[in-house]
């Protein structure tokens, strides 16, 4: 069933990212704020790769290759990729752990809000629900 199969991939999503970001922690006793993304990008970039090959899912280079997609991926991956992840790396270098948990928790309920004010895109009773059980969870942690 198809709902069954995409709830099954946001709960994927949701355990490699927690993992990606306990791993950037780990990652930034060795390393500079800089580094970190560059690797979780790039694991991001492989794992993105292998399943796009096991899953056999055509591609057309001709497209990707031209200049308007070129300019659109390369500000896609640096403003809202590259340079918010430094800034979020160099963030959780100086903040306690209990503190980028409930920022990470943020950043959903954060995104819907956007999306809402300046996007003019109205709440989902899901949205909403799942909105209350984050700050639930964040009140709960902070307390």
């Amino acid at each position: 069933n198809l709902h069954a199969k995409g709830l099954l991939y946001a709960l994927g999503a949701a355990l490699l990212w927690g993992a990606s970001t306990v791993a950037g922690r780990i990652l930034l006793q060795r390393a500079t704020p800089a580094v970190a993304p560059f690797w979780r990008f790039g694991f991001g970039l492989g794992t993105l790769s292998a399943l796009v090959l096991v899953a056999q899912v055509p591609i057309n280079a001709e497209t990707l290759s031209t200049p308007p997609v070129l300019l659109a991926l390369g500000y896609l991956s640096s403003v809202t990729g590259v340079i918010p992840m430094i800034s979020y790396y160099a963030g959780m270098s100086r903040t306690p752990a209990t503190v980028v948990t409930i920022i990470e928790l943020l950043y959903p309920v954060s995104a819907v809000i956007i999306n809402t004010v300046f996007l003019d895109t109205p709440f989902s009773v899901v949205q909403m629900g799942a909105g209350a059980i984050l700050l639930l969870a964040i009140t709960m942690i902070s307390l």
